[in-house]
């Protein structure tokens, strides 16, 4: 997976879908990474299940807690970490690794 710098609005809805459809960037698309644009503000993390006090459970690829580490290896600091959740998939506990970044928050409907 690799994260990259949405130059803007326009550019992300002429993304062609993939099989998935997911847009993503094609082939010869030239957008540069995140990291050259200096350091994370806020990042929304996608997740199966969520606790109240932060913990994550993930789809068990780590994509998003390497993205992390890198990004506190980079610039020194993490960025602030929320992520967006129904009611069912709050929970009182996820199994939690020793790489697992927790978030700074939960936002839920209710």
């Amino acid at each position: 997976m690799r994260l990259l710098r949405l130059p803007s609005l326009d550019d992300f809805k002429g993304l062609k879908p993939t099989l998935w459809g997911i847009p993503q960037p094609g082939p010869d698309d030239h957008w540069e990474p995140y990291e050259d644009s200096g350091p994370l503000d806020l990042v929304i993390m996608p997740g199966v299940a969520f606790t109240t006090g932060g913990a994550r459970l993930g789809h068990g690829m780590g994509y998003y807690d390497r993205m992390l580490a890198n990004h506190k290896t980079r610039f020194g600091k993490l960025p602030t970490r929320y992520a967006l959740a129904l009611t069912q998939q709050i929970v009182d506990s996820v199994p939690l690794g020793s790489t697992d970044v927790p978030l700074d928050g939960v936002i839920r409907a209710d």
